[in-house]
């Protein structure tokens, strides 16, 4: 018996180790999008080299994504690929109990998409405050756009 739990106490060790690892993989949180709030309308001067620019972000097509939302958001969204892919906004029940994602809207190659979240949060405002995401290739690009207050 001692030769067996030697010969097997290593592995043991690790046993724990695989476990989190592999449990870890199911409470895997959606990536975060960064919003950005573009310059403007009102400014001094010609804008600064790259100061108008945005970069999309890539969709995380395993953990879908998400971002904070007030209620003056933009989204917009661009297929990169070669191929048509699609994309998931997820809604959440108001207060007369509706849903309504947006689901599975597709875009052929090169295609952008817009939609407005301004004047209201009802309806897309998950538990966590974020709105989320989901997309079936990371060719879908996402982003967030937002007016100041």
């Amino acid at each position: 018996m001692k030769a067996m739990l030697k010969r097997f106490k290593k592995p043991l060790l690790f046993l724990p180790l695989f476990l989190g690892l592999a449990l870890g993989v199911a409470w895997a949180v959606q990536t975060p999008l960064t919003v950005v709030t573009p310059i403007g309308p009102y400014i001094t001067g010609q804008p600064a080299a790259s100061s108008l620019n945005f970069a999309p972000a890539a969709c995380d097509a395993s953990n879908g994504n998400s971002f904070p939302i007030s209620g003056r958001e933009i989204l917009i969204v661009q297929n990169s690929g070669m191929s048509a892919y699609t994309f998931t906004i997820s809604s959440v029940a108001d207060a007369l109990g509706r849903t309504n994602d947006v689901t599975t809207y597709s875009l052929a190659s090169s295609d952008f998409a817009a939609f407005s979240f301004r004047g209201g949060v009802t309806g897309w405002k998950q538990s966590d405050g974020t709105v989320h995401l989901a997309c079936s290739n990371a060719a879908i690009l996402f982003a967030v756009l937002t007016t100041p207050n």
